[in-house]
């Protein structure tokens, strides 16, 4: 329900919602972090912090949205947050995302 008012609605998160600590303590993903990582910083760094901890790919994140490094998009909003959300791999299991599958014929 939360996707389809969102996405009727053209509601945008970014003037809602930022990241904080408590985002950043609940991303344990490693490939959906480094994702978000590519998203925020781009490829290059992604690419070259493929093999560093999840907590450091975090700390990356969070400098350049707090503004600590200025090479990446500090404006950036996570996948999660769009309506309809989309996911950051191909595994599945988010019921919001294949909820949303379920219903968005409904909606073009």
């Amino acid at each position: 329900m939360t996707d389809t008012l969102g996405t009727m609605m053209g509601t945008d998160m970014a003037d809602h919602w930022t990241p904080d600590e408590a985002f950043f303590d609940l991303m344990r993903d490693k490939q959906a972090i480094n994702a978000m990582l590519c998203e925020v910083s781009g490829k290059r760094v992604a690419d070259c912090h493929v093999t560093s901890t999840a907590k450091a790919q975090r700390g990356i994140i969070r400098d350049v949205l707090n503004g600590t490094r200025k090479d990446g998009k500090q404006d950036w909003q996570p996948r999660y947050m769009a309506f309809p959300m989309t996911a950051y791999t191909k595994r599945g299991g988010i019921d919001a995302i294949d909820d949303w599958h379920a219903v968005k014929h409904h909606h073009a």
